[in-house]
């Protein structure tokens, strides 16, 4: 099995607005390898919100979760089923950075890009 990730990176600050850039993106990359997973299993789709590390962690918590309900509105209107994804909000894993930075400001899609290894 494989896993794909999709990035929806630099969100603006305090905000869970998805952006134009991200759709583009999505159009662009994303949403093939999406409609193929859901295609070909039954895997949870995972989309998860993150936040940088300044400010209060509760808020930045329902900001990232914010976040992950946008993206997933982003996927359901373009033929992604809700009823396939976790939606989740989390903290940022970049316990060292100090400030702001545009890389947690973000949400990550994951799925099961392939279920067998190619040739098989």
């Amino acid at each position: 099995m494989t896993l794909g990730i999709i990035r929806f990176y630099n969100f603006d600050i305090d905000s869970a607005e998805v952006k134009p850039e991200h759709i583009t993106g999505f159009m662009w990359l994303g949403k093939m390898a999406l409609e193929e997973s859901v295609r070909n299993n039954n895997d949870s789709i995972f989309v998860i919100g993150a936040h940088s590390s300044t400010g209060d962690k509760k808020y930045n918590f329902k900001l990232a979760e914010a976040r992950a309900y946008s993206v997933a509105k982003l996927l359901a209107d373009h033929a992604i089923p809700y009823s396939r994804m976790d939606i989740l909000g989390s903290r940022t894993l970049d316990q060292d950075s100090k400030g702001e930075s545009e890389r947690w400001r973000a949400v990550s899609v994951m799925f099961t890009a392939q279920v067998r290894p190619l040739g098989y």
